[in-house]
């Protein structure tokens, strides 16, 4: 969830502290989301994937590339 998070922000362009306004949190909150010191309530997840569809922000295309990684990886290590 961490890598999507930023991800996520990366591709709106947004700072931390913009993207934590516009989701209602703090920007300490996205720092550790960020960092996987903690993961996102249901809550900030709605708020998110609202942003995200607003921003027309193709996550599930993330999440299937992000899926796609880990399964490379884990091929390479076997």
């Amino acid at each position: 969830m961490r890598e999507l998070i930023k991800q996520i922000r990366e591709y709106t362009g947004l700072s931390q502290t913009e993207m934590a306004k516009k989701i209602g949190v703090q920007f300490a909150t996205i720092n550790r989301w960020e960092n996987g010191h903690s993961k996102p309530t249901r809550l900030a997840e709605e708020g998110l994937f609202a942003l995200c569809k607003e921003l027309n922000v193709p996550v599930y295309d993330m999440i299937i590339e992000n899926i796609k990684r880990e399964v490379s990886s884990l091929s390479v290590e076997a």
